[in-house]
């Protein structure tokens, strides 16, 4: 008789080392680096690789190679975002002004000439100014 399905998915299996503690294999370093690419949190990382988010923290700060993983691939992810960002910019106008804000810290500006406005007569408490 097939067994019984439950509906849930199935969970990765879990690495253990020395004292129960999740061990992070080049594998796991790889996928870790790869989600901070695209700039996941660390709930959606935990979640990718079948742990909880305390213990994904746990190997973060007792781990220096999960810590360097997740560096590295945030800092990949944002450089190559702006490489895509500076090549829209020379086809894409609002790319460019968008740009310009950011780094050249420049501004939309419009001037009003006082002149060029009609003479305003302003009524207060009876009086006309």
């Amino acid at each position: 008789m097939p067994a019984k399905k439950t509906g849930r998915k199935k969970q990765a299996p879990q690495r253990k080392g020395l004292g129960g503690a999740y061990v992070f294999g080049e594998r796991e370093l790889a996928v870790l680096e790869e989600l901070a690419e695209i700039q996941c949190t660390q709930g959606e990382m935990a979640a990718v690789l079948g742990i909880s988010r305390e213990t994904l923290n746990a190997r973060i700060k007792d781990t220096p190679e999960v810590a360097t993983a997740i560096n590295k691939g945030q800092e990949s992810g944002k450089s190559s975002l702006r490489r895509l960002q500076w090549k829209l910019a020379q086809k894409n106008v609002g790319m460019a002004i968008w740009l310009g804000k950011q780094w050249l810290n420049q501004v939309d500006r419009q001037e009003l000439q006082l002149g060029d406005l009609p003479a305003v007569s302003v009524n207060i408490n009876g009086r006309t100014s």
